[in-house]
């Protein structure tokens, strides 16, 4: 019998019409991927993209994973499959780029670490686009020195389950940052101080529309005043004098716990 060896062939080396046939029996993540390592593929792939996401069967939700880090972008996918880097340097226009797939053609986890960042204007550009787009963001988390008061309200206006932002200089709200913070899930926040007043503002809010599952904002530059915390909204002391129970709506019940420099409002039940 004769023998016959196989050799792999470039995708790129067929005719654009056979690529895009291949695409179409592909699937969406694979087509994404497949865009950020040729721009022959990104005009093929964005049509067969757009020819699929209608017959989108079993798909499962994909991770992405988005590191700034000194300046440093990286990104990667993940499923159960494995991880895939997509990106890694210092372009913000590329992360841009490579992520508009994944945004538009499937269902993401969105995973982003923003690190000692030198420029607030990269991320609030990578966030913005997070927000235009309604992407729904798992988890983000922000370490620095400061927060410009521009970024720090795109991060409250995301979809996000968890948002941690954890500064090392004191970062001052505004009144209006309070409607964002209550439509939130889950938000610890760390050296960004909150007047009492806010709060009592912030509490009444949740009563009302209770989004918030866990709240906490630790290191305040300031002395909390649990009268006018706690002005108004009918609830009732805890065992310790630092620990409160609070209503909302629906008739559930949160602990709520108040230090000289801390507010925490979790546990509901």
């Amino acid at each position: 019998m004769p023998r016959y060896i196989v050799r792999p062939f470039h995708l790129l080396n067929l005719p654009t019409v056979v690529i895009s046939e291949v695409l179409n029996h592909l699937k969406n993540i694979d087509i994404c991927i497949l865009r950020t390592t040729s721009r022959k593929i990104r005009t093929i792939g964005k049509l067969s993209a757009r020819r699929k996401q209608t017959y989108l069967v079993g798909h499962r939700r994909l991770d992405l994973t988005i590191n700034a880090r000194f300046g440093k972008f990286k990104v990667e996918s993940g499923a159960r499959d494995g991880t895939v880097a997509l990106y890694a340097g210092y372009d913000i226009n590329r992360v841009l780029d490579i992520t508009s797939d994944f945004f538009d053609y499937l269902d993401i986890y969105i995973y982003l670490y923003i690190i000692d960042n030198h420029s607030d204007k990269d991320a609030k550009k990578l966030v913005e686009v997070i927000v235009t787009k309604g992407i729904y963001v798992h988890y983000l988390r922000f370490d620095g020195e400061q927060i410009s008061h521009e970024l720090f309200r795109e991060m409250l206006k995301c979809d996000v389950n968890e948002l941690r932002i954890h500064l090392r200089t004191q970062h001052t709200v505004e009144l209006s940052d309070i409607d964002l913070m209550v439509s939130c899930k889950c938000v610890a926040l760390t050296r960004i101080t909150i007047p009492s007043d806010y709060l009592n503002v912030l509490l009444k809010k949740w009563q009302a529309n209770r989004n918030l599952t866990f709240f906490s904002a630790s290191g305040m530059a300031l002395t909390l005043d649990k009268s006018i915390i706690l002005e108004g909204t009918n609830s009732e002391q805890g065992s310790e004098e630092y620990n409160f129970y609070i209503k909302c709506n629906n008739r559930k019940t949160a602990l709520l716990k108040i230090l000289h420099n801390s507010f925490r409002l979790g546990n509901v039940y």
